[in-house]
């Protein structure tokens, strides 16, 4: 009595039962149920269970003896592992998030600056662009063109930093949240259990 492949086959043969996870009479089969027990199911009173092998891969159990770290034992006839998982935030690769600030007060929230190609020649910056340094200005005075004679661009990568505004920030969300399929390649074939044969001897 023992587990078996046959490949060729798309039916169990005869004293044999595909490994499907199917209930049987202890009463019929009394030599298989002192072997197995309800190891693989059934009530151990009146049933008993053949292993579900359908879309499983059989392992060694512990029963054999411990494995080498770093494997964990796994006890005959226990069932575990999955063919899809999600990702919890532990696992994930640290990443970035685009962050958005809108002040309380109003006005966009994408980084501009206004700039002018023109020389500058104001003395004050309120209102006005930044320009062209112009040979013997100050440091203000260079720098500072008429609000007419410019114009305003986007900025990547702005910082933003001052104090006694309010305001919020807004972290956009990434990901769909889809399954990742950790399933090994495989190859489906029909396992079957004899159940009926030579009861195997312990030497």
């Amino acid at each position: 009595m023992g587990l078996s492949i046959r490949v060729h086959l798309t039916f169990a043969p005869r004293n044999y039962a595909f490994c499907a996870g199917q209930l049987l009479q202890i009463s019929d089969f009394s030599a298989l149920f002192a072997l197995i027990g309800a190891t693989y199911g059934g009530d151990a009173r009146t049933s008993m269970g053949v292993p579900d092998l359908r879309g499983r891969t059989p392992v060694g159990s512990s029963v054999m003896g411990t494995p080498l770290p770093p494997v964990s034992p796994i006890a005959w006839g226990q069932r575990g592992g999955a063919q899809e998982i999600n990702l919890a935030v532990s696992q994930l690769p640290a990443h970035n998030h685009l962050a958005t600030f809108t002040p309380s007060g109003g006005g966009s929230s994408s980084g501009t600056l206004s700039v002018s190609t023109s020389d500058g020649n104001q003395d004050a910056a309120a209102g006005n662009y930044f320009a062209n340094g112009k040979q013997g200005f100050n440091s203000v005075k260079g720098f500072v063109a008429p609000n007419n004679v410019g114009t305003t661009v986007d900025i990547g990568g702005l910082n933003v930093s001052g104090s006694g505004g309010d305001g919020t920030v807004v972290i956009d969300n990434t990901g769909n949240g889809a399954s990742i399929n950790i399933q090994n390649p495989y190859l489906g074939v029909n396992y079957v259990m004899a159940l009926i044969g030579t009861f195997p001897s312990r030497n």
